[in-house]
């Protein structure tokens, strides 16, 4: 944060109305295990006293404000947020010293950063002169925020509508594919309550979703009719979750699945928000003490937390075995270098495994030593990441799958595709590709309905998988369309033989809700030079899959090289 000066200069901090004590304890009066203990943390740390005045901090709060540390040493707290936040801060001081118990906020940077801050009132008989002092821990959650609102951006682009509404049911923010499932102008919907558009026969229905909103209840999906623009009621699936973001209004997160079409796999944008904040509630980090033989002394309830495990059960163990065995080797490493002392702080990130589960987490250790200079104790801060990464593969995951059969989507097809093809016109390896399609699908869902259709799809798209080779890619290129590519395939026999397996094992009943479904495809299938382009072997697959289809379908087409 290049411009953190906006909200006064380390020193010397604007004036504000609701601290105007004097600090009761001078800077060089922190005692100095409590400066030990957190020098070395990764997370942001600092001691304020009761004015909200930093009387210490560590290395990573000073990288987090970029400024020395030195020179935050004096600084008020509200000095170095922005002016907006300044509120939020003095309340949060009142609460803590008040209350006696941690305080969470979401502070603003002045350049637009988010930060998740906590404020922990120590004990006064801990320190000298019986003073009251205050542990500020703060991590930079603008990454979190971001992912945030790439979800909702997801959300804003699903066919699902989502909405929010506060306490009273009234409509706060409704995602704009409420104007193609509904025919409704997003504008005309907010401020509205919810209720109102709603048919008057399923409003029971709709309080029993919505009470999924309140705090320990049990969520519920409950079917029930919304009016559309023209007057016509679609059948939607609704629930909800409560929202906690003091960053909104919102109290409650609502999801409505038009159920009448399709069934839509994507869910409504709260289903996350919550994961992602209870990730930063949990400062202090986790903290481990361990003697020069990797034994663990102490640890404290948020590692217990963190590894599903209590104090009793780790204690006395070897600190390596809750590291997974490939991550071992970079820890030894460092845990030598500081044994042979150079250097005095380490920091890595590994994963750590508890008795029921494996996180990740960003380690930093520092080494306390006797007056001749030998290791004596290592200190351990744990900062979990976890959240982080399930984010990133989450994002990853939703962008290259199709979300309802778990196949590869169009796009990610697309480029696997493309990545086989386009070779110099030398290269010798040929591609097969098949285009399949189940055969009158539109029968079953104006018959059974797209919830059974839905099954049909499914149900295929395994078969599918399960009847070529892991290496081979399986795509949905929507709706009932399937595509398969073939790696090696060295000849159109080979083709030939790959094609009727897949038929064989495609073509086969359904078990359904609506009973069993005789269930056939048709495929097209050709081989593709791998200098070919990309669109130009689709187009060929497509186009036998065609020819396939005026025959009768539950056919096969076979193309060789060069065949049209």
């Amino acid at each position: 944060m290049n411009d953190r000066q906006q909200g006064g200069e380390p020193g010397n901090p604007p004036e504000e109305p609701s601290v105007d004590r004097e600090p009761r304890i001078g800077p060089d009066r922190v005692p100095d295990w409590l400066r030990l203990t957190f020098a070395a943390s990764p997370v942001a740390t600092g001691v304020v006293d009761e004015t909200g005045t930093l009387l210490w901090v560590n290395d990573a709060l000073a990288a987090l404000t970029e400024h020395p540390a030195q020179a935050l040493v004096g600084t008020q707290v509200s000095a170095l947020v922005h002016p907006a936040a300044r509120a939020l801060v003095h309340e949060s001081l009142a609460r803590a010293w008040s209350d006696q118990h941690p305080t969470v906020r979401r502070l603003r940077g002045t350049e637009g950063e988010f930060i998740d801050a906590t404020l922990v009132p120590l004990d006064a008989t801990t320190t000298p002169g019986g003073a009251q002092l205050g542990l500020l821990q703060a991590v930079d959650v603008t990454q979190i925020v971001a992912a945030r609102q790439s979800l909702q951006a997801l959300a804003d682009n699903a066919l699902d509508i989502v909405a929010l509404t506060d306490l009273h049911g009234v409509v706060t923010w409704v995602s704009p594919s409420v104007r193609t499932v509904l025919g409704r102008d997003p504008d005309a919907v907010i401020g509205q309550p919810l209720d109102s558009l709603a048919a008057p026969e399923d409003l029971l229905g709709l309080a029993d979703a919505l009470a999924g909103a309140d705090p320990g209840s049990e969520r519920a999906t409950r079917t029930v009719r919304f009016r559309s623009s023209t007057g016509a009621y679609r059948y939607m699936a609704v629930s909800a979750r409560p929202v906690d973001d003091p960053d909104t209004s919102a109290r409650a997160a609502i999801a409505m699945r038009d159920i009448t079409e399709e069934l839509r796999a994507k869910r409504e944008l709260a289903r996350s928000e919550e994961q992602f904040r209870m990730a930063m509630l949990g400062a202090p980090e986790g903290m481990a003490v361990t003697d020069s033989q990797d034994r663990i002394v102490q640890v404290n309830p948020a590692l217990c937390e963190l590894l599903g495990a209590s104090a009793p059960s780790l204690i006395g163990h070897r600190f390596r075995e809750y590291i997974p065995e490939e991550d071992r080797e970079q820890v030894d490493q460092w845990r030598q270098r500081l044994l042979r002392n150079t250097t005095a702080i380490e920091r890595c990130q590994h994963r750590l495994a508890g008795p029921t589960s494996e996180v990740w987490v960003d380690h930093s250790v520092g080494v306390m030593r006797d007056e001749l200079g030998n290791p004596q104790l290592f200190v351990h801060q744990f900062a979990d990441r976890t959240a982080a990464r399930r984010l990133q593969a989450d994002l990853a995951y939703r962008a290259s799958h199709d979300v309802q059969t778990g196949l590869a989507n169009r796009e990610s097809l697309r480029t696997r595709l493309g990545a086989r093809l386009g070779q110099p016109a030398e290269a010798a390896e040929v591609v097969g590709v098949l285009f399949c399609d189940i055969d009158d699908l539109k029968p079953v869902n104006d018959r059974h309905g797209h919830l059974v259709g839905d099954a049909v799809i499914a149900a295929v798209a395994q078969r599918l998988e399960r009847a070529v080779r892991r290496q081979d890619v399986v795509a949905r290129m929507g709706g009932d369309e399937f595509v398969i590519v073939l790696d090696h395939c060295r000849s159109v026999e080979e083709l030939s033989v790959v094609a009727r397996n897949v038929h064989a094992a495609a073509s086969h009943p359904v078990d359904t809700t609506a009973g069993t479904l005789d269930v056939t495809i048709t495929v097209g299938a050709v081989l593709a030079d791998a200098s070919a382009d990309t669109d130009a072997a689709l187009a060929r697959a497509d186009d036998a899959l065609y020819r396939a289809k005026r025959s009768g379908r539950n056919r096969i087409c076979v193309e060789g090289l060069g065949e049209a």
